[in-house]
């Protein structure tokens, strides 16, 4: 029960940001942020895996990488409609 309350309060303050970046009219802005948290959530993620000691997987992280062009491709539907 957790996770889903979790979720629904990022979904939520995901909704009210972006509603008020367009309001505010500086969502080109609000990608660019969006796109650099993006980058650095990789890179932090690969950092994290050395600072624990644990074996890198590569496959996983070819994952990770694949998951967040999906979430690029995505964002970058919704905002050129």
């Amino acid at each position: 029960m957790r996770m889903k309350e979790s979720i629904a309060t990022k979904s939520f303050f995901g909704v009210v940001a972006g509603v008020f970046g367009y309001l505010a009219g500086c969502l080109n802005e609000i990608v660019i942020i969006l796109a650099l948290l993006v980058i650095m959530d990789y890179i932090l993620g690969i950092a994290a895996v050395f600072m624990q000691g644990k074996q890198f997987d590569s496959t996983l992280a070819l994952k990770g990488a694949f998951k967040k062009a999906l979430y690029a491709f995505v964002i970058v539907l919704g905002y050129l409609g």
